[in-house]
């Protein structure tokens, strides 16, 4: 990614920062420099760093359940922050209260285990960061962090995007600039080498790039989505069942994401369903069993489809275009069998790969 240019400042090496990298520990420090940078900050602590990287893997972690590799300790750190009773942290827990609670827990139990596994983490990606901007001076060996650690002490010569001041971080006042005028250039390069490290080891997996940071209301918001059903109820001559409890679905009622949201990311039609408010408060986001379940939900979404093309709703049924890959007309004339068929076979692999990923499955109402 070409970078804008800097007569003080050498642009070559920070183009090659993510040019060795084993774990997302490189991907997570530049990021979260990068929101000190857009603070104002110029100097932080090892631990507030450590801290921020924390929260920026949470709900790709926790929510979103990606896999950040065999190698990756980030990730396992997360899970022991979200174990810790002390902590009391969930999975949707807001950023500001994570690194309010987790600074408050470290700084008074500085012995425990999690606080010296989160310290752990600026052992050495400070140093590998910043390896580029000394590859003519650090020697091959066992001492590589040690020798950039030493050029890089506040007072060296060398120009650097940041040094070391015992436990804490000072940017250099030409980088800090640098990266504050072109913030976007900087956290797109960031979330461009994130991207193709999460989806070497989340294949198969949608919409990775939606996964790196808390959904918005806007995400989640499924008010097209209600419009449409309120259409479907005010027409039919039978009434519509929850597909889980079996209880009629009255104007009280809620949208389920069969497939979990925090899975799929999206809002389309052919993965809703209309619940009681009692399902909704039990099945969060697990997995449906399949053997009890796909039958009436495919069974509803047959009748909802021949519906909605009956009422000229073809715009919103688009949604289900792609999934078919077939026409809306072409999807009409399908047999209840054939369209019933075409559902299974996009629900099961999504079902399978989310299982694989760490969702609960087989969840069933009680």
């Amino acid at each position: 990614m070409p970078f804008p240019d800097h007569q003080k400042l050498d642009i070559q090496s920070l183009s090659r920062v993510f040019n060795d990298y084993s774990n997302s520990y490189k991907f997570y420090w530049f990021y979260s420099l990068l929101q000190f940078v857009k603070q104002n900050k110029t100097e932080a602590t090892f631990n507030e760093i450590s801290i921020e990287m924390l929260v920026n893997v949470w709900y790709p972690n926790h929510y979103f359940k990606l896999n950040f590799g065999i190698q990756d300790k980030l990730g396992s750190l997360a899970d022991e922050a979200l174990q810790l009773k002390d902590l009391e942290l969930q999975i949707n827990t807001k950023k500001d209260e994570i690194t309010l609670k987790v600074l408050h827990f470290i700084s008074k139990n500085q012995s425990h285990s999690f606080s010296k596994n989160l310290k752990a983490r600026s052992n050495y990606v400070p140093f590998r960061f910043i390896r580029p901007w000394l590859s003519d001076k650090v020697k091959k060996g066992n001492n590589v962090d040690k020798q950039i650690k030493a050029f890089a002490t506040i007072g060296t010569k060398c120009k650097l995007p940041y040094y070391f001041d015992g436990e804490k971080l000072i940017f250099d006042e030409d980088w800090f600039n640098y990266f504050q005028q072109h913030l976007k250039i900087m956290e797109d390069f960031c979330f461009w080498n994130l991207l193709n490290y999460l989806q070497n080891r989340n294949q198969n997996v949608p919409n990775i790039a939606a996964k790196l940071f808390p959904p918005t209301d806007s995400d989640r918001s499924l008010a097209k989505q209600h419009n449409f059903w309120k259409q479907i109820l005010a027409v039919q001559n039978q009434p519509i069942r929850c597909v889980y409890s079996n209880e009629i679905i009255t104007d009280k009622y809620t949208l389920d994401h069969f497939i979990p949201w925090s899975f799929v990311t999206h809002n389309q039609l052919w993965n809703l369903t209309p619940i009681t408010q009692s399902v909704n408060s039990q099945k969060s986001n697990n997995l449906p069993k399949l053997d009890l379940y796909f039958e009436p939900f495919a069974d509803l979404q047959f009748q909802v489809f021949q519906t909605a093309f009956q009422l000229k709703l073809n715009k919103k049924l688009e949604d289900y275009l792609d999934i078919f890959n077939a026409d809306l007309n072409q999807i009409q004339q399908l047999s209840e069998t054939q369209f019933k068929t075409k559902l299974r076979q996009q629900i099961e692999p999504l079902s399978q790969i989310a299982a694989n990923m760490g969702f609960a499955q087989n969840w069933t109402y009680k």
